[in-house]
């Protein structure tokens, strides 16, 4: 018999620095993230590896002409442990590869997506996490990735992709 119930909620603070130690090597991580593609039936994938004039700072970018996300699956997508996928090949099991792979090795993952013409954008933002100690999903103003929107544009055609 229980006399109590609480529901106590981790400190995502803490968790979201601890996930991003999770032993990911690039190459598991690269692969995380291009069977998102595979599993949204992308036969087109590209990566774009690019470092800061500055130097220092790099940034990778993975396009696919897959099926897209719309609003509510992009934000799905973006959820720790999102739903299960239906397709039993696919690496994903638990709904934390694509936020683990790119949060290992990232500060902030922006995901852009194309579904009927529409893009959505979501950004998970460790700093601002940290920051606020809440799990605080940030929608970018899509003209910030302007150049990223027309590399997908043409990925994509007229249809659809990631």
């Amino acid at each position: 018999m229980v006399d109590q119930e609480d529901t106590l909620a981790p400190s995502p603070r803490r968790l979201v620095e601890s996930l991003r130690d999770t032993g990911y090597s690039y190459q598991a991580a690269f692969a995380d993230i291009v069977d998102n593609s595979i599993a949204a039936e992308a036969n087109h994938v590209e990566v774009d590896i690019v470092e800061s004039v500055f130097g220092g700072d790099v940034t990778v970018a993975f396009y696919d002409n897959g099926v897209g996300m719309d609003a509510q699956a992009l934000r799905e997508a973006m959820r720790y442990g999102s739903e299960k996928r239906p397709s039993p090949k696919s690496l994903g099991k638990f709904g934390m590869g694509l936020k683990t792979a790119s949060t290992a090795f990232c500060r902030k993952l922006t995901v852009i997506s194309k579904k009927d013409a529409s893009f959505d954008a979501k950004c998970w933002d460790i700093d601002t996490i940290i920051e606020r100690d809440k799990w605080v999903l940030l929608t970018p103003a899509l003209e910030e990735y302007a150049e990223q929107i027309e590399k997908l544009k043409k990925i994509s055609g007229s249809g659809n992709g990631t």
